[in-house]
């Protein structure tokens, strides 16, 4: 089977058929197809993105995870399975920027798609629809990298016992009884995708790319701060060593130095397999990943820096490391909700989702898509930006990190999260003719090119985040660790109750305002929308009275810097209020904008 996408008309859009067709091998354009996916709907039909080995069909059907835009699906190349492959095992594919993940029969799509969105996620951390390191990328694609999903291990042992499949791909197991969905976040229960997904991309994709530095070799920089955290140099002294039968790369007699906080005691792992989890640990922790309730009991016997701020305290050699410019490891951990952004322009044959034939981005005529995407990205900025100026805040308050704010680390992050509010994004998402049909307002209303918008979302942007900053910290401006810690708990809890709140009505609002434009509500907000605003509120308020008392609220207001616009706040209830009304505001102005 081949997957037909072409740029013509005749190709995906006329009809009878509309959409991306699939032909058997051999086939001719004017054949008759086996079977066509609607252009828009190939994006968010699930089966779409999947590669059926079925014998009833015998069909290969791709689209790139990476480029999970209606314009990009539309016209995609379809990538074949690797031939190696066979239904001896695999029923479904997916394609995540020419990495391969298989999946048997006994996984579902759900848990099949969530690993695939962890491996997007981890290419292509910003979600911008592009690879963050398009060099790690291109070696991981080109010794053909690879996830065999099985069900459970029971699943996998027909596998695991066929050489020819073995030696076929380099690739990394995993299966779907550890695959969580929803962690972190409705789930404490840890995801071990997040593991076996990143053991592919770091000892494929990093090691090899950057062989000196991100090595499994003894002497890298990764294998060097390893030693360190392991108390030592240990390594086998042949393959024989690690048979199961001996310490492989293991201390001796099994015992790691006092002192050691990286203890991986498997006598199976060798030097580079040590270092393929070494990096794990460190990288997760550091992303937050392993600090869930009860999560650092779990793993204290393999990993004792369980937090950011415990790696950042007790190993600045990998915390250098993984923090060093011009490297572009993931700096967010992935969620399994990858949601990439505009991509670059790319012709779209097949018009506006949902609709018939008509221009794509660069060829006008679809106001309503570019108002949505500037929306998506002019909301999205100062929700970033609010979030990481107050881990900063919060760092200083609770003397884990000198001030003032933002440091260099703080100021990269949201330098990068402006870089999003680019040219280039604004070009990508709207046409010339499309910025002057959106009729921006307020302070962009004389704005008409795309460097004029791109400069005035900044400033918007930007504007918004002050606003918010100011009004979640009592001192916006700290420099120095709080005297009492009971209150800078609770200005820690106020700073996060306060984030989530105007990041997600931001995103109500947007998405409101999207249905809008395509007819789809009258007005916003909607019934929909307001029921919505009216939890995120409850979530306001539960937040802060669950993390501030009536008696710290007021000590709160009285160490505050002059001019702090809650001051007047001596109730955990009229914080909230206020938190509420002020964050109203400044999302409200930022939203206006784009009317």
């Amino acid at each position: 089977m081949r997957l037909l996408a072409g740029r013509d008309s005749a190709a995906c859009c006329n009809a009878p058929f509309r959409g991306v067709r699939v032909f058997m091998s051999g086939q001719k354009p004017g054949d008759v197809p086996v079977f066509t996916v609607p252009c828009y709907a190939a994006m968010k039909n699930s089966t779409a993105r999947l590669c059926f080995f079925r014998a009833s069909l015998a069909a290969t059907l791709v689209v790139n995870l990476g480029l999970l835009t209606p314009a990009a699906v539309n016209t995609a190349h379809g990538q074949a399975c690797p031939a190696a492959v066979t239904a001896n095992y695999f029923e479904r594919y997916v394609n995540v920027m020419g990495v391969h993940l298989f999946a048997t029969p006994s996984v579902s799509d759900a848990k099949l798609e969530h690993a695939a969105a962890v491996m997007a996620q981890y290419l292509d951390n910003d979600e911008d629809g592009v690879a963050d390191d398009a060099a790690v990328l291109a070696t991981m694609v080109a010794t053909d990298a690879s996830i065999f999903m099985f069900a459970n291990e029971n699943d996998a042992n027909s596998a695991f016992n066929d050489d020819a499949l073995m030696d076929s791909l380099t690739f990394q197991d995993l299966y779907a009884s550890e695959t969580v969905i929803g962690y972190p976040g409705s789930t404490n229960q840890f995801d071990f995708a997040l593991e076996e997904v990143l053991h592919l991309v770091t000892s494929i994709g990093w090691a090899n790319t950057y062989p000196s530095v991100f090595g499994e070799q003894p002497g890298s920089t990764l294998a060097l701060a390893m030693d360190t955290a392991r108390g030592g140099h240990f390594e086998e002294g042949g393959n024989d060593n690690c048979n199961g039968n001996s310490q492989c790369a293991l201390p001796p007699g099994g015992n790691y130095p006092s002192g050691a906080w990286y203890t991986y005691d498997d006598p199976t792992c060798d030097y580079r397999c040590m270092a393929t989890e070494y990096i794990y640990w460190a990288l997760t922790s550091l992303l937050g990943g392993q600090q869930a309730p009860g999560r650092p009991g779990d793993i204290v016997a393999e990993w004792q820096l369980a937090t950011p701020a415990q790696v950042q305290s007790g190993d600045p050699a990998i915390t250098n490391l993984l923090t060093a410019q011009g490297y572009a490891l993931p700096n967010v951990l992935p969620d399994g909700s990858y949601a990439p952004g505009v991509g670059p322009a790319v012709d779209n044959p097949c018009g506006t989702p949902g609709g018939g034939p008509g221009p794509g981005p660069g060829g006008g005529g679809d106001s309503a898509g570019c108002a949505k995407k500037l929306r998506k990205l002019m909301t999205k900025y100062p929700g970033s930006a609010v979030k990481t100026m107050g881990k900063c805040l919060d760092g200083v308050n609770r003397g884990k990190t000198l001030g003032p704010c933002p440091d260099a680390r703080t100021q990269d992050k949201l330098d990068r999260a402006a870089g999003k509010l680019s040219v280039d994004r604004v070009d990508a998402a709207c046409s010339s003719e499309d910025l002057a049909a959106v009729g921006l307002a307020g302070d962009c209303a004389a704005t008409t090119t795309a460097t004029q918008v791109a400069a005035c979302l900044v400033i918007a942007g930007d504007t918004a985040t002050d606003s918010m900053l100011d009004l979640e910290f009592a001192d916006a401006t700290a420099s120095s660790a709080m005297a009492d810690q009971s209150l800078a708990r609770c200005q820690q809890g106020l700073g996060k109750a306060g984030s989530k709140y105007g990041s997600g009505r931001a995103k109500t609002l947007a998405k409101c305002l999207a249905q809008r434009d395509n007819g789809k509500v009258d007005s916003c907000p909607d019934s929909k929308a307001m029921s919505k605003l009216a939890k995120l509120l409850d979530k306001l308020d539960s937040g802060v009275g669950k993390k501030c008392s009536d008696a710290q609220v007021a000590a709160l207001a009285a160490a505050a810097v002059p001019g702090w616009s809650c001051a007047a706040s001596t109730t955990t209830v009229e914080l909230a209020d206020c938190q509420s009304a002020g964050h109203d505001s400044a999302v409200d102005s930022l939203i206006a904008t784009l009317p």
